[in-house]
């Protein structure tokens, strides 16, 4: 008998998948499975926009203007960020 929150996650990820098509291809390094070929028909994926080398359609210099911020920041050991001096 499936339990009622079994049928309510598999109801939630069929959904999720309604529109996913395509190949993938996977190899395994040290035991590990690694994606290595990503293909569909439907992807969002634009090779043009990911990359940054003389092939991209990427417009970058917006992005010059944006600087690191003025005071440092420290992490914490629970991983939370907190700027210096304040």
């Amino acid at each position: 008998m499936v339990q009622p929150l079994k049928r309510s996650l598999n109801a939630f990820v069929a959904s999720t998948q309604e529109y996913v098509s395509g190949d993938i291809r996977m190899t395994l390094h040290g035991g590990a499975p690694v994606v290595t070929v990503v293909r569909s028909e439907t992807s969002l994926y634009d090779f043009g926009l990911a990359t940054y080398d003389e092939l991209d359609t990427f417009d970058a210099e917006p992005g010059q203007g944006l600087h690191p911020p003025s005071r440092p920041v420290q992490q914490d050991r629970l991983g939370s960020y907190q700027r210096l001096g304040t």
